[in-house]
């Protein structure tokens, strides 16, 4: 217990900080921190994610890497072939898509939890949602299409690289679905 002269009780309460009960975790204060906008604040402008762009270039020259030995597995699965430059592309967009249905599955959560709150919480909770909630759309389609692409590429299939829901800029679920079905892929 600490008393008036002791000098971490009275540097605590100088910074508005009171020993005791721990107060009750806030809900709100967690979900904002767990999306990156713990210190948001209503009306405050949030500078958007710098994009990636994907730029193709000219076939150059690559060192020979070897192969996979057969059966070589990764964390996510069986290799496809045999080229570790593929094989690597392919964990990679299948990490990237993971990531993204996760993230699209926390601002639906988010935008839940704007349904339950009141006042100014809600108002904070449901501008960050409906701000970002179209780019989350957008980014788990664009990488879906991508991955899915690449796959058919790795398996031998024909393949429509950048994917139409890129060419399409797609947003929703019915205009990738509409994208996907639109797929010209080269033969």
């Amino acid at each position: 217990m600490s008393t008036p002269e002791d000098p971490m009780a009275a540097l605590l309460a100088a910074a508005g900080i009171t020993q005791g009960e721990p107060a009750e975790p806030d809900p709100l204060a967690a979900a904002l921190a767990a999306a990156g906008l713990a210190d948001a604040t209503p009306g405050a402008v949030v500078a958007p994610e710098p994009r990636f762009e994907v730029v193709e270039t000219e076939e150059e020259e690559r060192p020979d890497l070897g192969r996979w030995p057969a059966g070589a597995a990764s964390g996510v699965g069986s290799l496809p072939g045999t080229d570790p430059r593929e094989a690597a592309q392919l964990v990679a967009a299948e990490c990237v898509v993971l990531a993204e249905t996760k993230d699209h599955l926390d601002w639906e959560l988010i935008g839940e939890l704007s349904k339950a709150l009141e006042g100014e919480q809600q108002e904070l909770v449901r501008e960050a949602y409906e701000r970002i909630e179209d780019e989350e759309d957008e980014h788990l389609y664009h990488t879906q299409g991508w991955c899915r692409e690449l796959w058919l590429e790795s398996l031998g299939l024909p393949a429509e690289l950048p994917p139409m829901e890129e060419k399409r800029d797609v947003s929703t679920a019915a205009e990738a679905h509409r994208a996907k079905e639109q797929r010209q892929p080269r033969h």
